[in-house]
């Protein structure tokens, strides 16, 4: 039974990966005369702008999972939380993020940390910047489309609804039942949360900008604050399109996919697309590069230490 559910795994990820290659290659073919017609220019500037925000971004991300830690009792040194949280983010890149869960649960480990408290903690991080960069992207629709779309903006308070410890904890115990794990307990104080989230939609939306500012840096559009977060909130909800689905891993494909569908009321889909595949390469490159060098840099300050 595990083994056929591994199967269907693997094969849902094929034919999403795919169906997603087919779209991205498909447009780009058909709108190769439109692409060889525009004159891509990257403007060094941006670029700088995004590397120190995102660099920014990557530094103060850990933060999120050092108070989701912090509110279940466990306490870690910066130094260790930033080492934990990067080495996780390498496991990302495999199919599931139940896998990424684990992974951290298994560093933690080593650090001192409980499972239990660790599983709390990172479900409740996860669970956060799901609902922040939802709350940002929904911002982003109501502000921009008809009255209308007003009652989307019921799913805000439904999510921070869910993050009340006597409905998000019993989920928290359900998925544990599911992969045959005991049962948790915890008494974190839901104001506490509701401080938690507000932090983690300021440290989201720093990401959103400065993907934002990389935009600016191939596509010259009006710089303004409103640009900048219309389109922080546009990458905000493909991000989470990509991290929502499950069988890719860490929504390759698929977070591409729909930054380019979301940015085409804004330029030619075949630039949204290209600019979705490069912000992809940069956001590798960049966790790569930090996970590798904060990794490197706690093995030499053991090896001073020995």
């Amino acid at each position: 039974m595990i083994k056929l559910k591994k199967k269907v795994k693997i094969i849902g990820m094929i034919i999403i990966i795919l169906i997603v290659a087919f779209f991205i290659f498909y447009n780009l073919y058909t709108r190769w005369n439109e692409l060889k017609q525009y004159t891509f220019s990257f403007d060094i500037l941006y670029i700088i702008f995004f590397v120190v925000i995102i660099g920014l971004f990557y530094f103060i991300a850990p933060f999120i999972w050092d108070l989701s830690l912090r509110l279940v009792g466990q306490k870690l040194k910066y130094g260790k939380i930033l080492k934990v949280w990067h080495s996780a983010q390498l496991v990302r890149y495999i199919p599931g993020n139940v896998a990424f869960v684990l992974g951290r649960t298994e560093v933690g480990k080593k650090e001192g940390i409980p499972r239990t408290k660790n599983l709390i903690a990172t479900s409740l991080e996860l669970s956060l910047i799901v609902i922040a960069c939802l709350t940002i992207f929904l911002a982003y629709i109501i502000f921009s489309a008809t009255s209308t779309s007003y009652f989307i903006f019921i799913l805000i308070p439904l999510g921070l609804i869910i993050l009340h410890p006597k409905i998000f904890i019993p989920i928290i115990n359900f998925g544990l039942k599911i992969i045959k794990r005991p049962k948790i307990e915890s008494k974190i104080k839901y104001s506490k949360i509701l401080i938690l989230f507000i932090i983690v939609l300021v440290i989201q939306l720093i990401e959103g900008i400065a993907y934002a500012f990389l935009l600016k840096s191939i596509f010259n559009y009006n710089l303004t604050i409103i640009s900048l977060l219309k389109f922080a909130a546009i990458y905000e909800g493909a991000w989470v399109i990509g991290f929502l689905s499950f069988l890719t891993p860490s929504g390759i494909g698929v977070r591409e996919a729909a930054l380019s569908l979301l940015l085409e009321p804004y330029m030619p889909l075949g630039i949204a697309i290209i600019f979705s595949i490069f912000a992809r390469i940069c956001c590798i490159i960049i966790e790569v590069i930090i996970a590798l060098s904060i990794l490197g840099f706690g093995k030499m300050k053991r090896k001073r230490k020995n």
